[in-house]
């Protein structure tokens, strides 16, 4: 396969198409989220908050598939993430994403999670969401936790980029 199986030794080292839980493993002992993902995300934060379209527009396929192929390496040391397009990042942050076998917000509360966002009263429906995250396995909620932070960071930025919390929230859900 492409990216591994998720089966093990294989996939050791491999990014993409790989449990996030799996992937936080692999990287060792204090180890919240995937490094070249957190490397990836920080990249974005620094060369993007005023890219128009940011995360709505396409980066050029080639050099998306290109950066994929780097970051899902283990061979390959450092990655110039500054070589690269911002719309490149945020594709392949959205492609990671999109490709993890469990989602980020797992399957076994996604139930849960739409019921909780149907919820009428604000308080009742934040704290119900608050409940699952924390739920949620050590490596989705860590991932997560830095997500969040990174789309509030953009939508502060929403004049320049153009990308508010509703439009971020209609790219990420897919995701």
């Amino acid at each position: 396969p492409a990216y591994g199986d998720g089966n093990g030794a294989s996939d050791c080292g491999k990014l993409f198409k790989i449990p996030l839980t799996q992937l936080c493993a692999s990287e060792g002992s204090g180890t919240k989220i995937p490094t070249r993902i957190d490397q990836l995300i920080t990249k974005i934060e620094m060369h993007g908050l005023y890219a128009e379209g940011l995360y709505r527009k396409s980066g050029v396929s080639s050099k998306i598939k290109e950066l994929i192929k780097k970051m899902d390496d283990p061979s390959s040391e450092e990655i110039d993430y500054e070589s690269y397009n911002v719309h490149v990042l945020t594709n392949v942050l959205k492609t990671h994403l999109r490709d993890l076998p469990e989602p980020l917000l797992t399957f076994d509360r996604y139930d849960d999670f739409l019921r909780a966002a149907d919820l009428s009263e604000d308080s009742d429906r934040v704290q119900t969401l608050l409940s699952l995250i924390k739920k949620l396995p050590p490596a989705h909620h860590a991932l997560l936790e830095r997500l969040v932070f990174h789309l509030a960071r953009v939508a502060q930025r929403e004049e320049y980029n153009r990308m508010s919390a509703s439009s971020l929230a209609i790219v990420f859900a897919p995701c």
